[in-house]
């Protein structure tokens, strides 16, 4: 299933800022899936994103799903999912805060 969202109505805030296309997933992703994935032009996956978008789909609402990635599976190691959740905890703060600046200038 796919969504399409209008997105006509955001302003770009700067080059750190990219709209594309999120997957949603019901686990967390593995390195297999992510180049998979990667081939297939998706940016990030998520857990939640998917659903909020069909909602919002349905009933006409604007949205604005603005994600930040703190930890991507870089290897097939089994050692890679215990990076993965250092690299969330280490980065989570300073991608909310990058999120909270661009904000202002994303919203019309």
């Amino acid at each position: 299933m796919t969504t399409d969202l209008d997105v006509s109505w955001i302003k770009k805030a700067n080059e750190a800022f990219v709209i594309g296309t999120l997957g949603t997933a019901d686990r967390d992703l593995d390195f297999e899936t992510a180049q998979k994935l990667k081939k297939e032009n998706i940016l990030a996956v998520d857990w939640e994103s998917g659903a909020i978008a069909k909602i919002c789909e349905i009933n006409s609402t604007k949205c604005l799903i603005l994600r930040g990635i703190t930890d991507k599976p870089v290897s097939p190691d089994k050692t890679d999912r215990e990076q993965q959740r250092n690299d969330y905890r280490e980065n989570t703060f300073h991608v909310m805060e990058i999120l909270f600046t661009l904000l202002p200038g994303i919203i019309s």
